[in-house]
């Protein structure tokens, strides 16, 4: 199997994310009400900065 596709298969199961083109990921954000693409990590900006 080659290498690339295994590291992808490593990373979706590990953050839970759907492995395939992007229509089939949209159905399964549809159905499942998750999202199935990786966010920005950390925190919003702006947020803990008083105004």
């Amino acid at each position: 199997m080659d290498e690339a596709l295994l590291a992808d298969i490593r990373s979706t199961a590990k953050s839970g994310m759907a492995l395939g083109n992007e229509r089939f990921k949209q159905e399964v954000a549809d159905l499942t009400g998750r999202w199935q693409h990786p966010e920005k990590r950390g925190r919003p900006k702006g947020q803990g900065k008083p105004a």
